[in-house]
């Protein structure tokens, strides 16, 4: 299920997104189920990644979107 809990860019103390870079209401996190910018939580070794690399992971994503080129 999508929401900022279960994205990588939410930074669970402050309860904000690493994206935008604001504290987020309690009704933007309960509406944040179509949220655009929503990675899923990456691992490695067991560990979460922090939501600093995982805005890199989605930097990139975009970025390559962004270069495609139309058929």
């Amino acid at each position: 299920m999508h929401g900022c809990e279960n994205c990588g860019l939410f930074v669970a103390p402050g309860k904000g997104c690493y994206w935008f870079k604001k504290k987020l209401a309690p009704e933007e996190i309960a509406a944040s189920n179509d949220c655009n910018y929503f990675i899923e939580i990456s691992y490695e070794e067991g560990v979460p990644l922090t939501p600093h690399q995982h805005s890199l992971f989605k930097q990139q994503d975009l970025n390559s979107k962004n270069m495609q080129i139309p058929k």
